[in-house]
């Protein structure tokens, strides 16, 4: 098969004018190129398209510079049952050099859904869940006549958009892939000594040549990248950029810290991730034109395919950015990257206007790569219909059109304009000698630097030592230098003298590098311990953060002022306290103390903010420190009267209260004891009563009344119930209300339950705060007998406790409970859903009022969900949601577990200071557990002070809402949610 497209280009001005409607394709490949609106300056052109390439969902170029396309024929569901799997690997090449590709060859077909590729010794790795293949052609004539699974049993019990995918060599000469939000059990056949590794939240990796496979941080969907320096980036539908900046066993090494997250997301998310199509919004059921509302800008919503890109064929204001593809919306977003403490930050390149777009409908750019010229590659699924059927609702699922275009498919190339041409020969690295290899890994174009350290890995080649050496003292790039160091590490031939050496270079980058290898050497090897122990700490944020984490694997108390150092520069940065405290181990005491003492030294620290560093210091002293420990740290932190030190002081002891609560003791407890609590209590007396002041007065602003509330629910009632109860139901911030209503449930005194749900005062409550009061009240076991006699007397709606939850209520270990549980809920039914929703259909129809829909919206939906920036991040984002029918908005409402989101099905946590939490699993690690419940609150719970922790398999999102709003509020709802 053969086909030649000449290159072609679009300038911006020549465009504009195709673009004043939107088209519905399909379109030929010509005529499509016509409509993709380019950045300015750059020059896109058609390398290949069908019938050379079908269906292609990503790419690969070999070490010759032949394109392999992962072509998921078989997408969404298949070609149908007793028909084969459709899936092809196809192998692409330029004959004639030109940069077009005009002969296709099949080089492996019968695969079920591939999605991803990696070239490894003359063949390549497929992912293909629940498998990943080797495939080779071992005698030329380019099919694969060998067909190994290397790795069996990642899931496939979600969508074929959930699976496995991207395998990427890191820098470690490991394969890293996705786990596509699923996970799986995965073994080898090939390898009968690998255990089964069973695994959900968290990505994957494996050695390509043992197939040993391990779990790494971050849960990817569909798009994995790596920067230069082995930062691992990924993304999921909403979430353009995450990355993966601890690893579990950091956090593993101190268990009394309570920390649970490993990764950070770069830039915005979800509603605030504002992408600028030129074309309608096609997210779920927009396609069909009879349920279309109105254009509107949108975000992302399918976000894919994730690049940060290394080529050189663009500009070099490009070269680092990360590329995410948006196909629902036709577009792909360019952002550009910037370090921010230890990890990163994102921004638009260009305000108002995405790096491409098009207002063809059916052009589905899924995939981003860079080439052998260092030009970046953009897979054109090019469907009509990209979603899966399963997102849509059921009665319009028969509808869709999920077939058209599945014999298409594009593949473009973005240079810059007027850029140098090279014969593509040229690029071929595949008989390269080793000297080569190793001066390609210098130069500025990231395939080729990658493809060589691909090469010189399967070689391993002994003559490569001497010549990597030289690169590592001598190269020209931070690139190839950190490139060379870590081959020099997987070849087992990194030495003590040439990592000391990098540790204390010049550049910043090579520095990063060798902290990283460091951390896995230092607990053997002195003098590397030495050294990063009396060095201090390192002036960038990035060294400084790895310096922290392999600090941490010293086993010398010295190691303590070293990491206080560390800590006390960047105190605002959470990841940089995170690598910092997970390595202080036992010595929270010696770490306090010499961060109090670099404050006290400091002549700058006004510019600091140390409430969170000291906060979370104060939790590990609380929750492991002995009482004479906590009072030392106290005394020395409260002999300072400056003001500026009130709000850290403060922080201090409000952590120190949570961790003697976490190892369910208390602030009053340890006060009460003999010795250091006694000498504490008259600092504890004033900071309380001075929190208690600052927490009543409007004077004190938001963040430091927000501390104060936070601090006071380690108070008493005499010395502040009177006025957190003041704050509950009054003209507040609700995240000051929130805040003044957890702290009274947190205070052991018989008055407050009453309190919160006298009549008077109840009937007062706005929506949101009577939920946050149940909410917080069903939590509390001392607190569940008044608010259910608050129920029983009619004051509380019984219906605000969801029907689980009554369930469980009823069954109480508490006998008292459990009759007035079943008292209240007994002859409360919840109903057939099903029913309810049958009954409901009438409100699809009425006409709404979407002004009093943002009411309704505010009243019983914005505590969980967002919608256009409106609300708290819990539940899924609903802006991409407005075009979906009415009645499939109202079944979501009413029938909320009829579909559950893959990662919000809620959870249900017991502690041992006698708390019921429910909400969403943040997060987790080995040593805690992050709830998310309503208005967005986190707690994170060390797993010592855990009961119990399930999954209900259930949304987050209560039954029977429609029973606190009238029919017409309702249909109020669904027009407000579908932008009418």
């Amino acid at each position: 098969m053969k086909k030649t497209i000449l290159p072609a280009a679009v300038s911006v001005i020549a465009a504009a004018a195709l673009h004043a409607a939107e088209i519905d394709g399909p379109l030929s490949p010509e005529d499509s190129l016509k409509h993709l609106k380019l950045e300015e300056g750059l020059r896109l052109q058609l390398v290949a398209a069908e019938p050379l390439v079908v269906d292609p969902v990503a790419t690969a170029f070999d070490a010759d510079g032949r394109m392999f396309v992962a072509e998921n024929r078989g997408y969404p569901t298949g070609p149908g049952e007793g028909r084969p799997p459709a899936g092809i690997v196809a192998l692409l090449e330029d004959t004639d050099g030109n940069g077009v590709f005009d002969k296709r060859t099949n080089f492996a077909e019968g695969l079920s859904y591939p999605n991803g590729l990696l070239p490894w010794r003359g063949g390549i790795f497929v992912t293909c869940a629940p498998d990943i293949f080797y495939l080779k052609d071992t005698d030329g004539d380019n099919k694969a006549d060998v067909r190994k699974v290397v790795l069996t049993g990642f899931s496939i019990k979600s969508t074929t958009q959930l699976r496995v995918s991207h395998p990427k060599l890191g820098l470690d000469g490991w394969v890293w892939v996705t786990a596509g939000l699923q996970g799986g059990d995965v073994e080898s056949p090939l390898n009968k000594n690998q255990a089964k590794v069973s695994y959900a939240k968290s990505d994957g990796r494996f050695h390509p040549d043992t197939f040993e496979f391990v779990t790494v941080s971050g849960q990817g969907q569909f798009g994995l990248t790596f920067d230069d320096y082995g930062n691992k980036f990924v993304c999921d539908n909403r979430t353009p950029i995450d990355h993966a900046v601890l690893q579990p066993h950091h956090l593993k090494r101190n268990p009394r810290y309570a920390f649970s997250q490993t990764v950070n997301t770069v830039g915005t998310d979800g509603a605030d991730a504002v992408v600028y199509p030129l074309s309608r919004d096609t997210t779920t059921a927009g396609f069909h034109p009879s349920l279309l509302t109105k254009l509107h800008l949108g975000s992302f919503t399918s976000a894919c395919g994730t690049l940060i890109f290394r080529g050189n064929r663009l500009t070099p204001s490009h070269y680092g950015n990360a590329f995410i593809c948006e196909p629902a919306q036709n577009l792909v977003q360019r952002r550009i990257m910037f370090p921010t403490g230890g990890s990163f930050d994102a921004r638009l390149a260009k305000d108002g206007e995405d790096f491409l777009a098009t207002p063809d409908t059916w052009s589905r750019i899924v995939y981003a790569d860079q080439g052998p010229e260092g030009g970046l590659y953009l897979t054109d699924f090019y469907r009509k219909t990209l979603d899966h059927p399963r997102y849509l609702p059921e009665h319009v699922r028969d509808t869709a059109d999920f077939v058209s275009g599945n014999t298409q498919g594009r593949i473009y190339r973005v240079v810059s304009e007027g850029g140098s041409r090279r014969n593509w020969k040229s690029y071929s690295l595949a008989e390269a000698k080793t000297s080569r290899l190793v001066r390609e890994l210098d130069i500025d174009n990231g395939w080729s630097r990658d493809t060589a350290r691909r090469l010189l890995l399967e070689r391993r080649d002994p003559d490569s030592i001497k010549p990597l050496r030289r690169l590592v003292e001598q190269g020209e790039t931070s690139a190839g230098r950190v490139a060379a160091l870590w081959l020099l590490d997987n070849f087992d031939q990194l030495g003590a003298a040439t990592l000391i050496a990098s540790v204390a270079d010049q550049d910043p980058r090579v520095r990063e590098a060798a902290m990283r290898l460091t951390e896995g050497r230092i607990a053997d090897n002195p003098s590397l311990a030495s050294l990063l122990v009396s060095m201090g700490a390192d002036t960038d944020s990035k060294v400084a953060f790895h310096q922290a984490l392999a600090l941490g694997n010293v086993d010398d108390p010295a190691r303590i002022k070293a990491l206080a150092a560390i800590a006390f520069n960047t105190p605002e940065d959470q990841w940089t306290r995170a690598a910092a405290l997970s390595g202080i181990g036992s010595e929270t005491k010696a770490f306090a103390m010499n961060v109090l003492g670099l404050h006290a030294l400091s002549k700058t620290v006004r510019s600091r903010d140390l409430s969170a560093l000291m906060n979370e210091t104060g939790r590990i002293l609380g929750a492991g420190g002995k009482p004479e420990e906590v009072e030392a740290v106290f005394t020395t932190a409260t002999r300072s009267r400056n003001k500026a030190d009130a709000a850290w002081q403060r922080s201090l002891l409000s952590g120190i209260a949570d961790g003697l609560r976490a190892k369910r003791s208390s602030l009053r407890a340890l006060l009460s004891a003999e010795g250091a609590g006694m000498k504490m209590k008259p600092g504890v007396d004033a900071i309380m009563k001075q929190a208690a002041a600052d927490a009543g007065s409007a004077k004190a602003g938001a963040k430091a009344r927000l501390a104060a509330v936070q601090l006071l629910a380690h108070s008493d009632f005499a010395t502040c119930g009177e006025i957190l109860l003041g704050l509950v139901g009054s003209r507040e911030s609700i995240e000051l209300q929130q805040g003044a209503i957890q702290a009274l449930t947190r205070i052991v005194d018989p008055k407050i339950g009453p309190a919160l749900v006298e009549p008077v005062k109840w009937r007062g409550y706005p929506p949101t705060v009577s939920r946050a009061v149940v909410g917080a009240m069903l939590s509390n076991s001392r607190l569940l007998p008044d608010l259910l006699q608050a129920m029983s007397s009619g004051v509380v709606q019984n219906w605000m406790v969801e029907p689980r939850r009554r369930a469980a209520l009823m069954k109480h270990r508490d006998k008292k409970v459990q009759a007035l549980a079943k008292k209240v809920f007994g002859s409360l039914e919840s109903g057939d859903r099903k029913k309810a929703y049958e009954e409901s259909k009438a409100v699809a129809k009425m006409k709404g009022d979407s002004g009093n829909g943002r009411a309704v919206y505010t009243k019983i939906c914005a505590q969980c969900h967002v919608y256009e920036g409106l609300g708290a991040k819990v539940g899924p984002d609903l802006t991409g949601m407005r075009n979906q029918p009415a009645e499939a908005l109202l079944m979501h409402i009413v029938m909320p577990n009829y579909e559950v989101v893959p990662g919000f099905t809620s959870y249900e946590v017991e502690t041992r200071d006698d708390r019921s939490l429910s909400g969403l699993l943040a997060s987790e690690s080995d040593s805690s557990v992050t709830i998310r419940q309503a208005q967005g609150v986190e707690e994170t719970i060390l797993r010592s002070n855990i009961l119990s922790l399930r999954s209900t398999s259930l949304s987050l999102m209560p039954e029977e809402l429609e029973k606190a709003i009238s029919k017409q509020e309702l249909a109020d709802l669904l027009a407000f949610l579908k932008g009418q």
